[in-house]
């Protein structure tokens, strides 16, 4: 099996727990065939570290860094990295010394402005991200001055990990300008073919396709028995294949990532929303089309949804229970389309056979608190 370790965070330190990490590196070495060559994965493992590069086949919003706010956090942390390349392992600097880096960097790309609070608030934000990561750790001081005033000094020193960050791709990245163009151009490769399906059932919800020509489609449909075998030994859970797509089901023991559904209050109001669609298509009110989906308008789902909600109100949670409805048809729509539960196509959107899966029901028993 893959360390689930491992496919949750981002890598794994020896100095966090010396015994666990030399366990999750003998593991390791039964799994790495399957990730080198299976997923197309890059291991990285020596006497610090462990890291999976878990690079997508197509990047979504939803794998950001969740405590980044703006493109700013980003082009700090960028920054960041490049001051840090320059200086050595256990190599000590002030806070005031990165500040003067950063500006050197960043200064003719955006405004860096130290008497702004939001402009304080980004570089802290990336900070207190690299110290988590370990990239670099504190050895005297606080960013508290800094960050009620724009005073005050840190001491920190690099850990060398930095280096260790970044993704290795096997292409000229400087010919990159926008995230699309990371996406992996198919061929006639069997193995491309393979890295990405495998890429996607793991790091997202879901793969679809709209064409029984499409490649996904024709190797999942052809490869499904083999790719059961190999989640089986190195994954655990069910490949369920529709259609016009295809799931992990990750059993209950060796879940990892963010999962539908889940003890959040929006994921009970979808799998409710989900159990509607069901039965609405069971007594003829949607039409199922040749692809295996629906479609619906964006008004009348929005309805569907405001129905549902209606119904369910009394054990939602206090935060949905109070919220606007336009909000709460914005916050299933989000939440759906995240999971490739269904997809916005202009003024439409396209119900996909996986909501069938799940249905949400409120116990006999159940009593309003």
């Amino acid at each position: 099996m893959i360390p689930k370790e491992l496919l949750e965070n981002f890598w794994v330190l020896k100095s966090d727990d010396p015994k666990k990490f030399y366990q999750l590196k003998r593991e390791l070495k039964q799994s790495q065939s399957f990730i080198n060559n299976q997923i197309g994965w890059k291991v990285i493992a020596n006497d610090n570290l462990l890291k999976i590069e878990k690079t997508p086949y197509r990047a979504s919003g939803y794998m950001g860094i969740t405590d980044f706010n703006d493109v700013d956090d980003y082009l700090f942390l960028v920054a960041t990295l490049i001051f840090l390349e320059d200086k050595g392992v256990h190599e000590q600097f002030l806070l005031s010394q990165y500040i003067e880096g950063i500006e050197v960097i960043l200064g003719d790309l955006i405004e860096l402005d130290w008497t702004s609070y939001s402009r304080r608030r980004t570089l802290i934000r990336v900070m207190e991200y690299c110290l988590n990561l370990a990239l670099l750790k504190v050895t005297d001081g606080s960013l508290e001055g800094f960050k009620s005033g724009g005073e005050g000094e840190v001491l920190y020193e690099n850990t060398g990990l930095s280096k260790y960050y970044p993704v290795s791709f096997n292409f000229d990245v400087t010919k990159i300008e926008g995230v699309d163009d990371l996406v992996v151009v198919l061929n006639d490769s069997t193995d491309t073919v393979r890295n990405s399906v495998y890429q996607q059932l793991i790091t997202s919800p879901g793969v679809t396709w709209s064409s029984s020509e499409d490649v996904f489609g024709k190797y999942l449909k052809n490869q499904r028995f083999n790719i059961q075998k190999n989640i089986d030994r190195f994954l655990s859970g069910e490949l369920m294949v529709f259609k016009n797509s295809a799931y992990l089901m990750v059993s209950s023991d060796d879940k990892y990532g963010t999962l539908h559904p889940s003890g959040k209050s929006i994921s009970s109001l979808v799998l409710f929303v989900q159990k509607r669609i069901v039965e609405m298509c069971n007594n003829g009110e949607l039409k199922l089309l040749v692809e295996d989906v629906i479609e619906m308008g964006a008004g009348d789902f929005g309805k569907l949804v405001v129905g549902v909600y209606n119904q369910v109100l009394p054990g939602l949670s206090s935060e949905y229970r109070n919220m606007d409805i336009n909000n709460v048809i914005k916050a299933v729509v989000a939440y759906m389309e995240g999971f490739h539960l269904i997809e916005l196509d202009g003024a439409k959107i396209i119900i996909q056979g996986a909501v069938a899966r799940h249905e949400g029901s409120y116990p006999y028993d159940f009593v309003e608190e």
